[in-house]
């Protein structure tokens, strides 16, 4: 299997996944789309498999629909979340946002090459 068969398959498994949550969890991909701050147009891209997602969104789409990065790309088939830590906020009280950014590396922890 070459390189963009295996692309393809992962995008395929991580779009059918997050679209399975999305209506098991009843979460709208509006709601989706506005927790991960962008613009329906590109929401809709990513959705559908012509954009690629960041490591960022992942953890934010993990967030959202209460469910693992590992269930979302096809590393593990159970989709509850791998753990829960004890500092995230829930996300009914303090929103999404607030949650995914306690997963996402501070300031002052940039590879070398962020200042090229």
């Amino acid at each position: 299997m070459n390189t963009n068969t295996a692309t393809y398959l992962s995008r395929d498994v991580l779009n059918q996944r997050i679209h399975g949550l999305l209506f098991s969890r009843k979460v709208t991909k509006k709601a989706l789309t506005e927790a991960l701050g962008l613009s329906q147009p590109t929401g809709s891209k990513k959705l559908n498999g012509h954009v690629d997602w960041s490591v960022p969104e992942l953890l934010t789409v993990a967030v959202v629909l209460d469910t693992s990065v590992a269930y979302l790309i096809g590393e593990v088939d159970d989709d509850a979340p791998l753990r829960k830590t004890r500092n995230a906020p829930a996300r009914e009280d303090q929103g999404v946002r607030a949650a995914s950014a306690d997963l996402v590396a501070g300031a002052g922890l940039e590879p070398a090459t962020s200042r090229l």
